[in-house]
């Protein structure tokens, strides 16, 4: 299934108003890096820094390998968002990084098969679902 496929948001979710600017701008943002890194994380399993092969890994990190990010050492609330119909960030890795994250103060779940990656910005519904909230929320740090 291609990338675009995945993040791409559903248009049963979005105003056909805005398709013609979502698609002059879409995707941007992105770096080729992002992209591999993203990859490395999707085939290895594991969440690290960015793989530069061997040579590269010693120049960079001083080891062979990439490290693993310390999460234990995120001090900051978080937020968490997530949904049922997003195939970037699966409903099961979300629950281990909220398990393994230690100020987690807020998460919701939108049970949807259609809200996607792509949803969490282009919904039309998304100022009432997220945006509101995280202001609210916001506010209060």
């Amino acid at each position: 299934m291609p990338l675009t496929t995945k993040c791409a948001p559903v248009l049963s979710h979005i105003a056909v108003t805005v398709l013609p600017q979502i698609y002059a701008t879409y995707p941007a943002g992105s770096s080729l890096n992002q992209m591999i890194h993203l990859s490395q994380f999707y085939h290895s399993k594991d969440f690290r820094q960015l793989d530069w092969g061997t040579q590269g890994n010693k120049a960079k990190y001083g080891q062979i390998s990439p490290p693993k990010y310390n999460l234990k050492s995120v001090k900051a609330p978080t937020f968490i968002y997530y949904s049922k119909g997003d195939a970037i960030s699966s409903f099961l890795d979300v629950r281990k990084l909220i398990k393994r994250l230690p100020n987690v103060v807020y998460t919701q779940f939108i049970d949807d098969d259609q809200w996607n990656h792509g949803g969490f910005l282009l919904a039309n519904t998304v100022k009432e679902v997220i945006n509101d909230k995280v202001i609210r929320f916001c506010n209060k740090f």
